[in-house]
């Protein structure tokens, strides 16, 4: 039920009273009574200019906090809404300007509204009117709070003094359960920045792993001896390539020389041939003897040299014998070998071959030891730098979790302190509708013994109020509700933290961060047995309610609270969600059923269809049909279930 609905039916319980029992009651007791009353009535006064939604507005703008900006960040801010707020700027003066004029218009003094400017200035002016504004609505609550309890103190018997105390409480109930809800959205941000900051300590760590993994000291010190070994090797195979550079620079010279004695031979044997020698003349050195001994020298010589240009060209193993009677395919043995000028040539084409690919690996090496140096100093500095990030994180981290458990703490004393307010604002409702049922029983007591005709019109239209005997039982249900929502909001809450730290704990194999989730498990069970006892409470009293204003035009409301109850019974019962879903539904069903064009229902009619899209049991969304209702609404529309 409504604040100010509350309020509207507590301050005609109070006009009603007087009106009825001021000639009729000048006991002691009623004046105790009526003084009470009077107390009551000033609460209630102060208690309808309390505003509402300040107190919310109050921990989401946070002033305090936006007081204390500094003049350069506070500066910046402003620059960086500029557009938002010369916006509000020309809106707000829009609506100053309407409420002067309609001021004007009935007769009323001109209201002097503080201006807006969308400058840090006009920020920090209206951040001090709106603390101000703060400030003075906590007075008024706290001065309502102060006559309700001297009522209370007076007489708290008295029609409408507990109803009274209880909206107070009420109210205190629901600003506590806000001031709740903002420490455990706080609670979820962190819990979602620690699962954050956790994803991003694996994923460094993970770096870091992989960056460390890169030294390469080790594949350098191998390197290095690859490297000598190599440059031993190079050595050798330079040797290889300048001995056998000598020995073929010698074997071709000597080849060169044989070559021109070859060639000197034949010419000389040419010519001896052409010469020829004189026949007949055995004695004359031209004769043929001497021919013939000439042309045999020549001829062994040529063959001595054509000998020695072979072996020197291809090689011969000298003094070597031959290993059977098979002159091509039978092996030799023995023999001194000399290897020819094309076998040295070929061997010295290999020997710098090897040398080349020698120095090609030693530069290959070299620019492999330069590169891995590269990576290792760049490794090294990427480690560095993750390593850094990673004590970052691990700081966040351990800021985090210190922080969550302070949140839940503050927000679990927080709602306990809504708890309170709210079973207090429960007695006082249930100690209201007994003062109701006992205003109600003298009334018809007075009826039947001074007005047996039934003349007296006010005692008769008292006695016809159906709603008078059910008030205190409509509000005390609405506190037990809200009651059970603080109890959902915990345990909502707290199942999601032990879930989220246990994800947060799983990320890490070791035992760097523990959670040991029994002191929240223990409340979650608590807030989930204490919850549904409060809100089956609720369901009852609102039952009860819907029973008697059945034929009743406004009927639909405490079904509407019902479904809101059924629906909250659902989320704190998991088990038995379904169960309590398909009442949620029923009952809105019912309430809305021909008022689905109802302004005041249209909350109700988008729950119920809501449902039904949901697949609840037995919900079915029907055609709107013409209202029974009046269509035009005496108040702003709002959020049923919010409210």
């Amino acid at each position: 039920m409504k604040p100010p609905i509350l309020i509207g039916i507590a301050l005609g319980l109070v006009i009603l009273a007087a009106s009825i029992f001021a000639p009729a009651l000048r006991s002691s007791a009623s004046k105790q009574a009526v003084l009470a009353q009077d107390q009551a009535t000033l609460a209630l006064r102060q208690l309808a200019r309390y505003n509402l939604a300040l107190p919310r507005l109050n921990t989401l703008a946070a002033p305090e906090a936006m007081k204390q900006a500094d003049t350069a960040a506070l500066e910046s801010a402003v620059a960086a809404a500029k557009e938002s707020l010369e916006r509000t700027a020309r809106d707000y003066t829009q609506g100053a300007r309407r409420a002067q004029e309609t001021a004007a218009l009935n007769g009323l003094p001109t209201p002097e509204l503080p201006k807006f400017s969308p400058d840090a200035a006009g920020v920090q002016r209206a951040i001090a009117d709106f603390a101000r504004a703060v400030q003075e609505n906590d007075a008024l609550l706290a001065k309502a709070a102060q006559d309700a309890a001297a009522a209370m103190t007076t007489d708290a018997s008295a029609l409408s003094v507990a109803q009274t105390a209880g909206m107070i409480d009420y109210v205190r109930a629901a600003n506590l359960s806000s001031a709740a809800e903002a420490l455990r959205a706080k609670q979820a941000a962190a819990l979602a920045r620690l699962l954050e900051v956790g994803v991003q300590w694996k994923v460094t760590q993970g770096a870091l792993d992989e960056y460390r993994g890169l030294d390469t000291a080790q594949s350098l010190q191998q390197l290095g001896a690859d490297q000598e070994e190599l440059g031993g090797l190079r050595r050798a195979a330079d040797e290889a390539v300048t001995a056998l550079t000598a020995q073929v620079t010698e074997r071709r010279a000597a080849l060169t020389q044989v070559e021109q004695n070859l060639r000197d031979t034949q010419r000389a044997l040419q010519t001896l041939e052409e010469q020829g020698f004189r026949a007949g003349h055995d004695d004359d050195p031209q004769g043929f003897p001497g021919y013939r001994t000439q042309y045999l020298g020549l001829h062994a010589q040529l063959r001595e040299l054509q000998q020695r240009e072979q072996e020197l060209r291809k090689g011969v193993l000298r003094g070597a014998e031959l290993d059977g009677d098979d002159w091509a395919g039978s092996p030799l043995s023995g023999g001194e070998a000399l290897v020819g000028l094309e076998e040295l040539e070929r061997r010295l084409a290999t020997a710098q071959e090897r040398a080349r690919r020698l120095e090609n690996a030693d530069a290959s090496l070299d620019a492999q030891a330069g590169y891995l140096t590269e990576v290792g100093q760049r490794a090294q500095a990427e480690a560095a730098r993750f390593q850094a990030r990673l004590t970052e994180l691990e700081a966040a981290q351990q800021a985090l979790t210190e922080e969550i458990p302070k949140l839940a703490a503050a927000a679990f004393n927080k709602e306990e302190e809504a708890l309170q307010a709210a079973r207090r604002a429960s007695d006082a409702f249930a100690k209201s509708q007994r003062a109701a049922d006992t205003w109600l029983n003298a009334a018809r007591t007075l009826q039947r013994e001074r007005d047996p005709n039934r003349k007296n019109e006010r005692l008769a239209l008292v006695l016809r109020d159906v709603y008078l005997e059910h008030v205190g039982r409509s509000a005390e249900a609405a506190a037990r509700l809200l009651a059970g929502r603080i109890y959902a909001q915990r345990a909502s809450a707290t199942q999601s933290l032990i879930e989220d730290m246990r994800r947060f704990t799983e990320l890490f194999t070791t035992q760097r961060f523990t959670f040991d989730p029994s002191e929240f498990q223990a409340q979650l069970d608590a807030a989930r047995t204490t919850g549904i006892e409060t809100v089956d409470k609720a369901a009852e009293l609102y039952n009860a309610v819907a029973e008697k204003l059945s034929s009743q035009p406004t009927a639909w409301v405490p079904l509407g609270a019902l479904a809101a109850t059924y629906h909250l019974r659902a989320q704190l019962g998991p088990d038995e969600a379904a169960t309590y879903l398909a009442r949620a539904g029923e009952a809105a069903q019912k309430a809305v059923e021909k008022r689905e064009r109802f302004p005041y229902a249209a909350t109700l009619v988008r729950f119920r269809d809501h449902l039904a899209a949901a697949g609840v049991v037995g919900i079915t969304p029907t055609a709107p049909t013409a209202p029974d209702e009046p269509t035009e609404p005496t108040e702003p529309e709002s959020d049923f279930f919010e409210e």
